[in-house]
């Protein structure tokens, strides 16, 4: 399972279900709230991305809201419960052998 910590709340997430993927795209994929324009090009949990446009009106994407899959939990926790894992640059979760 990909895991990411979103760019806004720091919460660990599954690159699955949340924006991290795309996000590196999202100026041109999403219109964005004002107040999230800084989030641009960043990952975002299911949370923290609210249900917003693509920018060729095709439908929406985000939910705004956590999807219960697992327990939200703040990446300092996450770590210290999974010494396993390590942080990256680009805010992925990358499991040590």
């Amino acid at each position: 399972m990909g895991l990411f910590v979103c760019s806004k709340c720091n919460c660990v997430e599954n690159t699955a279900l949340g924006w991290y993927w795309s996000a590196h795209r999202s100026k041109e994929m999403i219109i964005l709230p004002p107040d999230l324009e800084k989030y641009h090009g960043k990952p975002l949990c299911s949370e923290c991305l609210p249900e917003v446009p693509f920018v060729d009106n095709s439908g929406f994407t985000g939910i705004g809201k956590w999807h219960n899959r697992f327990p939200k939990q703040h990446v300092d926790d996450f770590l210290k419960e999974n010494r396993n894992y390590e942080l990256e640059g680009n805010g992925y979760l990358r499991y040590k052998n």
